[in-house]
């Protein structure tokens, strides 16, 4: 698993992808690191990174490059490769420790020559992933770890009775609040 800088050219159909280099968002001169230590004190209240902040922080170019998260080497039978765009990242951060919630669009990438890709955007919508790295606004070493949320379910575009329910009892309300 691992993230890459890559220059992406939208103007083909499909979109191609070139020039791929690693990129360290965690370390101690990783993207991370020098953007919480450049916030200081102000990191420990949630803090957010938009993709064209953070390929800047890669050294990339904003428009030209995005951040591509690979979760393996695994290659499909067909060629294809999934990836995800890293979108934006959330955090906060304590002393010696910075938690974030990275927001993915999924990707499928396929090899059309020699260094190029094609990309095409898969059906699901964007998803969040939760990690943790050992370092925060006093330093570290900046290192991945266990993320303390650890989530066994979520709920994306739950019912709610947004208010309008007459009664907390299940049975006569909406149901789909309790």
């Amino acid at each position: 698993m691992s993230f890459h800088l890559v220059t992406v050219n939208d103007t083909n159909a499909p979109s191609r992808a070139t020039s791929i280099r690693n990129l360290r968002l965690g370390g101690p001169d990783g993207v991370v690191a020098k953007f919480v230590s450049g916030l200081g004190a102000t990191a420990e209240a949630p803090w957010q990174m938009p993709e064209e902040a953070t390929v800047e922080m890669a050294g990339g170019t904003s428009g030209y490059d995005v951040i591509f998260f690979r979760p393996g080497p695994d290659v499909a039978p067909d060629g294809s490769i999934e990836i995800y765009r890293l979108e934006s990242l959330h955090g906060v951060s304590s002393s010696d420790r910075t938690d974030l919630v990275c927001h993915f669009a999924p990707m499928i990438m396929r090899e059309s020559g020699s260094g190029v890709w094609d990309l095409e955007s898969c059906a699901q919508k964007t998803f969040c992933e939760s990690i943790s790295l050992t370092g925060g606004i006093k330093g570290g070493r900046w290192q991945w770890t266990t993320s303390p949320m650890t989530l066994g379910a979520a709920v994306v575009g739950g019912n709610s009775c947004a208010g309008h329910c007459e009664s907390h009892e299940p049975a006569s309300c909406c149901g789909s609040c309790h």
